[in-house]
């Protein structure tokens, strides 16, 4: 079956649909966006960020994941440990 139609399949789904990572929260405010981005620029921990911004961790890593992919951010030698 192609990608297509099994994701057409999921507008009307017959059974219950798995939702990977339902109970965080992927909105961010723009300010929020920039301090997650000054923190990261600065080589501040994963961990640190997150506590920073009052978020799970994996909410953090999530957007790290996106501004890296729209080249908001770069790629570190430490990654998401800093350095």
């Amino acid at each position: 079956m192609s990608r297509q139609v099994k994701d057409l399949r999921k507008w009307r789904p017959k059974e219950e649909l798995y939702i990977a990572l339902s109970d965080l929260d992927f909105f961010w405010f723009p300010e929020e966006v920039e301090q997650v981005e000054k923190s990261w620029r600065n080589g501040l921990h994963i961990i640190d960020i997150a506590k920073q911004v009052g978020r799970d961790t994996d909410e953090v890593a999530i957007l790290l994941m996106d501004l890296v992919r729209r080249k908001r951010i770069k790629k570190r030698r430490g990654g998401a440990y800093g350095g």
